[in-house]
């Protein structure tokens, strides 16, 4: 989860949008939390990570269907289907298991190496007529509506994807300025309007 820098604007590009208009502008405070919250949605709402899972989930328990129908071949064929079932649905758990260790595994290895200073500071999200400009003390960058991936919610965070694989992360028990029920709605506006 990077944030892309672009051009800094060098003055507002809406001059009919008060820049600090209560629905258009957002304060808030990323922790090292909020980051790991972000890698589990993916992980469990990603469209990517789901169609990755189900691809690799369905060839490793055909795979070893085949080699225990195989291996029990000299059985009664009622055994050998239930043994080849049996054996296949817990190798297929603990595939699912050690998939999901792995993938939170590398992810917490990830954020040990990577600079964090982007992402570990106070935000602000501020829209503007064609760009949502994000404001921290590191960089400024700006993204136009049509570029913006998607808008997602969880129960404590939201979600502005840039991509699939990138997203502003906005905690909601965080916010220290702006109303993030009035924000998100303007957004989705603002994205489908830009979009046709």
């Amino acid at each position: 989860m990077s944030i892309n820098p672009y051009e800094s604007p060098s003055e507002s590009t809406s001059p009919g949008l008060e820049p600090d208009a209560d629905d258009a502008v957002l304060r808030f405070e990323v922790q090292i939390e909020d980051v790991k919250a972000f890698q589990q949605y993916y992980y469990r709402h990603s469209r990517a990570m789901r169609k990755r899972r189900y691809i690799s989930m369905a060839i490793w328990g055909f795979a070893f269907f085949a080699m225990n129908y195989l291996l029990f071949r000299e059985m009664h064929w009622f055994l050998q289907l239930t043994f080849t079932i049996a054996l296949t649905t817990i190798a297929t758990t603990f595939y699912v298991i050690l998939n999901k260790w792995s993938y939170f595994y590398q992810s917490r290895n990830n954020l040990r190496n990577m600079d964090l200073s982007a992402l570990i500071c106070d935000h602000e999200l501020r829209q503007e007529d064609e760009f949502l400009i994000e404001v921290t003390t590191v960089n400024v960058s700006r993204h136009a509506y049509d570029k913006l991936h998607s808008v997602e919610e969880s129960p404590n965070h939201a979600f502005i994807f840039m991509s699939p694989l990138q997203a502003h992360v906005i905690p909601k028990q965080r916010i220290t300025q702006g109303d993030l029920t009035r924000f998100l709605p303007l957004l989705r506006e603002r994205i489908e309007a830009a979009k046709g």
